[in-house]
């Protein structure tokens, strides 16, 4: 749990917060990904191009959407549990508009990004973790963890142990993404990938990490 690292190089000092970090390294680990397979796959260069630029631009949008509807939510936290399927719903939508303005073929790009979009979420989960934002309830079971002074769970359970959700959706991520590159075919992909998610989504949020 490190929600800022600071740097410092000579007299600059300086700092990052974690999880603009690790967002930054699941859009790139997500479009590297996308840009290497299509070209493996023989994909058209100038589609690719022009479905990179949509999703990039989708997940800025994405992004803005799950913080303004964390913040109609909660006032307390830049960013909550209610941010995914808002964000998730807002570049799928961009997404539509981008491939009918410059007419690329979305459900193959999609089929494609689903497996490389697992990992490159869990980066985003792995930086919540390390903010101590979107944690679960209490729990005195031994996997519970306990976040340090200055994080959002700190505040509303101080010293009590709560679920690591984080970590958690992560694995459910990285087992999801796994079984899609290489046990699903091509073509499937983006239905299981949905159906899959948002099972394992639900079940996370309604058992374990729902407030009374």
């Amino acid at each position: 749990m490190l929600p800022i690292i600071e740097i410092h190089i000579g007299d600059f000092e300086g700092f990052v917060y974690t999880y603009a970090l690790c967002c930054g390294l699941g859009l790139s680990h997500l479009i590297i990904g996308v840009d290497h397979l299509a070209r493996k796959m023989g994909f058209d260069h100038e589609s690719t191009a022009q479905f990179l630029m949509a999703l990039g631009l989708a997940c800025c949008g994405g992004w803005v959407a799950g913080v303004l509807a964390s913040q109609v939510v909660s006032n307390d936290l830049p960013l909550g549990t209610v941010t995914a399927m808002p964000g998730i719903i807002t570049t799928i939508f961009l997404l539509v508009f981008a491939a009918r303005f410059w007419r690329f073929s979305l459900l193959q790009y999609l089929d494609l990004v689903a497996p490389i979009w697992c990992f490159a979420h869990c980066w985003g989960r792995l930086g919540c973790f390390m903010a101590g934002c979107c944690f679960g309830i209490p729990t005195e079971g031994p996997w519970a963890v306990t976040f340090p002074d200055g994080s959002f769970a700190h505040a509303e359970h101080g010293t009590t142990g709560v679920h690591p959700t984080q970590l958690y959706e992560m694995g459910l991520l990285f087992v999801l993404g796994l079984a899609l590159t290489y046990r699903v075919k091509p073509g499937w992909r983006v239905a299981l990938y949905l159906l899959g998610y948002g099972v394992g989504r639900f079940i996370i949020e309604y058992f374990l990490t729902t407030r009374p």
